[in-house]
């Protein structure tokens, strides 16, 4: 918030763009806005391995939501979502192509594109994407993969709630 830029936004979009052979994301809160998302489909389409690591439950309900909504849009783009089974996670970590990562503070949320003063380390280091990509695959170990169209069994009203916060998404 401090420039006119969204340089988190900024960093993330263009990463997810270099991106030639994988990017695994491992986000508490997945609620990005239409660039994001629209950069991770661009992607999946060039044939780009997405993958996104989220806690199975939220602590904020109505962002638990939201990141339903945007969980199942993901997966209709082709991307691979696993949910974290042991507990709640809080990392935020970014690996592309095995080569680059970023780990801070920065969610992949509107509030941390947008509101909030985050710090992100971007590490150019082959040796440290290793340890972060052998940490993301015992994490994954530890996870259950998600299916598209996995709102589609859900009661309506949990659905209808679903919609209603992505539509808050913004503001979260």
């Amino acid at each position: 918030p401090a420039d006119k830029d969204d340089t988190f936004k900024l960093f993330v979009v263009q990463a997810i763009n270099a991106a030639q052979d994988s990017i695994w994301i491992a986000t508490p809160y997945f609620v990005p806005d239409e660039e994001v998302i629209t950069a991770l489909h661009l992607a999946v389409m060039r044939g780009v391995e997405v993958r996104l690591l989220v806690p199975e439950t939220s602590d904020h309900w109505i962002v638990g939501l939201a990141v339903h909504a945007w969980i199942d849009r993901a997966l209709s783009n082709g991307a691979k979502v696993d949910r974290y089974k042991p507990g709640f996670m809080h990392q935020k970590v970014m690996l592309i192509d095995d080569r680059f990562s970023s780990v801070g503070s920065g969610n992949m949320d509107n509030r941390s594109f947008r509101l909030n003063f985050e710090a992100s380390l971007l590490v150019l280091d082959k040796g440290f994407a290793r340890k972060v990509k052998s940490m993301l695959e015992r994490d994954f170990e530890r996870s259950e993969p998600m299916a598209a169209g996995h709102l589609a069994g859900r009661p309506l009203l949990f659905r209808l709630m679903v919609n209603l916060a992505r539509l808050a998404s913004p503001l979260l």
